[in-house]
C-alpha cells in the first residue's frame, strides 16, 4: 500500500533536493528530505508564490522518485526536464 504522505521537493531553480529540516540542498535523492504532503505543499506553495508560469520548486510523491537500485546518474534525466 502506497504512502502518499511521504514527499521530496525538487528545486528546479537550484537543480537539486532539498534536504531535510529545508536546511540546504543536496545532489544525491538518497539524500534529499522527506516531507510530509502538507509540509511539501507549504514550502513549494511559499517558494511558488506569483510565478504560476515559471515555478522555483517542485512536489515529487517518495514513491514515485525514491528507488535506492537506481544508480544517482539517472537523477539528471529529472534537471534536464525542467529545463524550457
Amino acid at each position: 500500500m502506497k504512502n502518499h504522505n511521504k514527499w521530496l521537493i525538487w528545486s528546479i531553480e537550484h537543480e537539486m533536493w532539498w534536504s531535510g529540516e529545508e536546511e540546504g540542498y543536496t545532489n544525491f535523492r538518497v539524500d534529499a528530505g522527506i516531507y510530509t504532503f502538507d509540509q511539501a505543499r507549504k514550502i513549494v506553495a511559499g517558494a511558488n508564490k506569483d510565478l504560476e508560469f515559471n515555478p522555483k520548486e517542485a512536489m515529487i510523491e517518495y514513491e514515485q522518485m525514491f528507488d535506492p537500485e537506481i544508480e544517482e546518474s539517472d537523477d539528471h534525466d529529472l534537471r534536464t526536464a525542467h529545463k524550457g
